[in-house]
């Protein structure tokens, strides 16, 4: 991915509206990056009575600037997701509350009045490896190896019912 690359694209009107509400459209949109992004993370840290507030502040200041520089963020399942890290005196209050009443999403409205949900996931997978809200690999181990299980289940199935394998004379 190279900064210095330029590409010059012509965005319509309702796409430039959508982007960036009443401000005078140009005749061309320069980027001067990449054209998506990718795995981003942004910490945000306060005590559990404030987490979610502050997770709706920040989710509103990321989309907006998201939306500035022409990028649409997916919040579809397993596409855009928070990962908390509950402690202090309020956490599991906080936690009953995102599951129950805010069906573990982050709701908000952007500058144009557009209603969006962010999803709270409990596991977070990145490329193959999920982590815990407490940054715990167990998932990620245990799910391997069931598949590694699994795997050799069905190896030991398929070679131990072929016919012209004798187990005996395999020395295993």
């Amino acid at each position: 991915l190279r900064r210095d690359l330029i590409t010059t694209i012509e965005v319509p009107e309702e796409t430039y509206a959508t982007w960036y509400g009443e401000l005078p459209m140009p005749q061309h949109i320069v980027f001067k990056d990449a054209s998506w992004a990718d795995d981003n993370g942004f910490p945000v840290v306060a005590n559990a009575s404030k987490i979610l507030t502050k997770l709706r502040e920040t989710t509103i200041v990321v989309h907006h600037v998201m939306i500035m520089h022409g990028f649409l963020t997916n919040y579809a399942p397993g596409k855009s997701a928070a990962l908390i890290s509950w402690a202090g005196r309020a956490a599991n209050v906080q936690r009953v509350h995102l599951e129950r009443e805010m069906h573990s999403c982050i709701p908000f409205m952007d500058t144009h009045g557009v209603k969006h949900a962010l999803p709270v996931t409990d596991i977070y997978k990145h490329l193959g490896t999920m982590s815990e809200q407490n940054h715990s690999h167990m998932p990620e181990i245990l799910y391997r190896k069931n598949t590694y299980v699994g795997a050799l289940q069905n190896l030991r199935t398929s070679v131990f019912r072929n016919p012209h394998f004798k187990p005996a004379s395999a020395q295993l």
